[in-house]
């Protein structure tokens, strides 16, 4: 959302430049990185991917945070109310059982692991994760689109593992997937 945000307050600024006397909109010159792998935006991609790394990383914080206070605020209300049984000792046996549950539990948000992979054109089929370890997503792609065969994916093949492939026609074509793998 930040980089459309700033590439639509860069178009609306351009606009308003061209539109003045002696306006010319100009081009900024690609970065060093974008120019040697000849694909654009490659920073600003990777600098949201680091971004949406922290900010997960922040929120499995309070996730942690949050249900560790759920669990101790339980124990509490069923100490308290285990006080108030009288002689109802089945039920207070119910209560211990239930307190010597919820004391032993330990909450933990999965871990994600995040590992980009790149394909090019004329190379194999990149292999990446097992299906049953995350997911893969497609998230960058960049080369000559004139000839309109061009064509990016990532997919789960016969033997449970995700792929990333493209094709094209023409020039070249570079493709860049996102593979989450889920950790405990």
């Amino acid at each position: 959302m930040k980089v459309f945000s700033g590439l639509l307050i860069i178009g609306i600024l351009g606009a308003v430049a061209a539109g003045q006397p002696g306006g010319t909109v100009t081009t900024p010159p690609p970065t060093d990185a974008n120019a040697v792998a000849g694909l654009p935006g490659k920073v600003d991609f990777e600098r949201e991917v680091k971004t949406a790394s922290e900010e997960y990383e922040r929120a499995k914080l309070r996730y942690d945070e949050a249900t560790e206070r759920a669990r101790l605020n339980y124990i509490k209300v069923l100490e308290n109310n285990s006080d108030d049984l009288g002689g109802d000792a089945a039920r207070a046996a119910e209560y211990k059982k239930e307190l010597a549950r919820i004391r032993g539990l330990k909450f933990h948000s999965p871990k994600f692991e995040f590992t980009t992979f790149q394909w090019e054109h004329n190379a194999a089929p990149v292999k990446m994760i097992h299906k049953d370890e995350g997911f893969c997503y497609l998230a960058d792609i960049g080369g000559a689109f004139d000839g309109g065969a061009e064509v990016a994916r990532v997919y789960i093949s016969d033997d449970g593992f995700w792929y990333l492939h493209g094709s094209t026609g023409r020039e070249f074509l570079v493709v860049r997937a996102i593979a989450v793998k889920m950790t405990r």
